[in-house]
């Protein structure tokens, strides 16, 4: 069987239709894929009544986070239309760049609208937040010069203004050349505010699931990846989904978390019997620090 054969591809992308209206504001992490789609048509609606608000949100088979338990999550959503938005996840960097998926950013309008320090997104509308937290605007967006579709898919937000940090705000440690090598078998965090495959809604609360990372040979099996990628294991109930792009696949190391991969792609089916992909972080280094000066 062909494994890229357009029967099992798909972005963790999800699109939403929302209301427009207006409102704007060291402790670091603590622990207690075969069809070609394009999600700008998978339309989830948003009742005019922010508390009634239905979405199509979480991590497949994962557990709910706690407040402040991931300090550096990004909700990161692309303004469409006025009504519609394009959800993904990002995570903070440092005090005026959010690192995301390439996919994410690279279509137009790149408007984004950028919360940092929740974990439940009841609140959010299209340009405005009523609950906890901090948003901001930005049309800075710096996706990678080669990205096309699933390859080089990284991308970096420019914030108009310092995220304030706190114990809710934090920004995490990036993989870098001497962290490339990542062995098989080891476990990884994904997070992310994406869709639970077992329905069509699920809550507004941040999730989080642990999965064993596989070998690129493994993983090739399934998908064309490649140095740049970071594949994790299937057969376990849990997987990232649509709406978990851009988020982060990390490791502890050192006690504390270590960014390695973006929610990057894989199966429609959540969880998935397939791996799902993520882009290496450590092999784009150079390019980042190129861009943030970092």
């Amino acid at each position: 069987m062909n494994s890229w054969s357009a029967k099992a591809f798909v972005f963790f992308l999800i699109v939403s239709v929302s209301r427009r209206n207006a409102q704007q504001q060291p402790r670091y992490f603590k622990f207690h894929n075969k069809r070609i789609i394009d999600f700008n048509d998978d339309t989830i609606t948003i009742n005019k009544q922010l508390s009634n608000t239905k979405q199509l949100e979480r991590i497949a088979g994962g557990s709910y986070a706690n407040e402040g338990q991931f300090p550096f999550m990004a909700v990161v959503h692309r303004l469409i239309d006025g009504k519609r938005v394009a959800q993904c996840g990002g995570t903070i960097i440092s005090k005026r760049w959010v690192l995301t998926a390439g996919h994410c950013i690279a279509k137009y309008p790149q408007r984004f609208f950028v919360i940092f320090g929740i974990i439940d997104k009841t609140g959010i509308g299209y340009d405005m937040n009523r609950g906890s937290g901090v948003s901001m605007m930005t049309t800075q967006a710096h996706v990678h010069p080669d990205y096309f579709f699933s390859k080089n898919d990284i991308g970096l937000l420019h914030l108009p203004q310092d995220i304030p940090f706190s114990e809710k705000i934090q920004p995490i440690h990036l993989a870098g050349l001497k962290d490339d090598k990542v062995m098989a078998d080891t476990m990884a965090y994904v997070v992310g505010w994406g869709r639970d495959g077992y329905g069509p809604k699920g809550t507004k609360r941040l999730m989080y699931a642990l999965m064993p990372l596989i070998s690129k040979r493994e993983c090739v099996s399934y998908w064309r990846v490649d140095y740049r990628n970071i594949c994790t294991k299937t057969g376990f109930g849990k997987s990232a989904c649509q709406g978990d792009s851009g988020g982060p696949l990390f490791v502890i190391k050192d006690d504390q978390p270590l960014q390695i991969g973006i929610v990057s792609y894989g199966d429609a089916n959540c969880p998935s019997d397939r791996p799902g992909v993520y882009t290496r972080v450590a092999a784009f280094t150079k390019w980042i620090q190129r861009v943030t000066g970092m």
